[in-house]
């Protein structure tokens, strides 16, 4: 018995000894195959007009494919173009990205920035609320500007991502970045290919990047200025329909479950006639019935029916999940600055001073999480 004990294990040991065999083996061949594509690319980017400098600067820094994008990669199925089909609800990806603290944060934000952001909102006729929610899971407003070297990344997913071209182009629009003098190699990003304080690609930052200040350069890391104007101006760009939200939290049932995914679209009619129930605090526009939605599992008895308002943010990032959570969190805040009664007494010369010092002295760490975000700040 001991003797068959142990040839188990034996067994056991060498069979996980040829599985690392394999995994290295696959990884030593995706080496190989890497500097064939690298080679490849940096003959493409040189047409591009991709300057020599820069050319030589990525070669010395990208050697090999990131190993942990490799992983993740195989991992992550929620990473997709607006045409794509999701299987599976995103429910634990988007609690990655969203929770009640970076939601109160967009609250602080959003109160403690509202002139500015009222300001932009009235030149470009963009809901401030899609802008904070975007600082906000774009990059925590400044505080995370990630830590993977972005470069590697777009090359790693150029090799073995779920759209190759697509990050290859990508790619090519960060070393245009870096001949304009805009960003450095090697610049941090996040391990789907986005960057900088708004979390977008970098095509989004050569073709909408805004030099607010009229210096020859757009930096859309640190000054201000220049993540405001852009932010708002992309927005602008992209052509968003006004006073249709991104999209709306429901209530779902097993006769959705076969109709998931950004590529099945149907009216929000239909999908209420298929027994998805609003649930938002966000009702329906009265236009929006007709509107045509497409539907995403959050677990198994909720989720989001997209509007194509939707479909642009996800083109800034290409990242399902976290445009979900911009979403979720864009609805929050349109809630929330409809009962902002504060907003009056910052603006209203009348008011008590003490209230108003109230206000603006409120901190996040004087506020419990768990307090029902809609009311976290009275004001008497």
């Amino acid at each position: 018995m001991l003797q068959i004990h142990r040839w188990f294990i034996l067994v056991g040991i060498v069979f996980i000894v040829m599985i690392c065999l394999s995994v290295d083996f696959r990884l030593d061949r995706l080496d190989s195959i890497f500097v064939k594509w690298k080679q490849e690319f940096l003959q493409k980017a040189k047409l591009q007009g991709i300057s020599t400098s820069t050319l030589q600067a990525f070669d010395l820094l990208v050697k090999v494919p990131d190993k942990s994008i490799l992983v993740q990669n195989n991992k992550d199925k929620n990473e997709v173009h607006s045409k794509s089909l999701v299987l599976t609800s995103i429910g634990k990806e988007v609690s990655l990205y969203l929770n009640d603290n970076l939601t109160l944060k967009a609250q602080l934000y959003y109160r403690d920035n509202f002139q500015k952001l009222e300001k932009y909102a009235t030149e470009y006729g963009v809901a401030p609320h899609i802008i904070v929610s975007i600082f906000a899971l774009g990059s925590e407003f400044g505080e995370k500007l990630n830590k993977y070297t972005l470069a590697n990344v777009l090359a790693t997913k150029s090799l073995v991502g779920s759209d190759k071209q697509f990050y290859e182009k990508e790619l090519i629009s960060l070393l245009k970045l870096v001949d304009l003098g805009y960003v450095k190699l090697p610049v941090k990003g996040d391990k789907d290919g986005t960057f900088t304080y708004l979390g977008i690609n970098p095509s989004a930052y050569l073709y909408y990047g805004v030099d607010a200040n009229k210096k020859g350069k757009v930096d859309l890391l640190s000054n201000k200025d220049d993540i405001y104007e852009t932010a708002f101006y992309l927005i602008n760009q992209l052509r968003f329909t006004h006073d249709i939200p991104l999209g709306y939290q429901v209530a779902t049932n097993k006769n959705v479950s076969g109709y998931q995914g950004i590529k099945f679209q149907r009216s929000i009619k239909e999908w209420s006639e298929l027994g998805v129930k609003n649930t938002n605090r966000l009702p329906y526009n009265k236009d929006d019935l007709n509107s045509i939605a497409s539907f995403v599992a959050i677990d198994n008895n909720s989720g989001m029916l997209l509007l194509d308002n939707f479909n642009k943010i996800l083109k800034t990032n290409n990242n399902l999940s976290k445009s979900v959570a911009i979403t979720i969190l864009a609805n929050n805040l349109s809630e929330y600055a409809k009962q902002m009664a504060f907003k009056k007494l910052i603006l209203q010369d009348n008011q008590p001073k003490k209230a108003k010092e109230t206000v603006k002295k409120t901190k996040l760490d004087d506020i419990p999480v768990e307090k029902r975000l809609k009311n976290f700040i009275n004001i008497k």
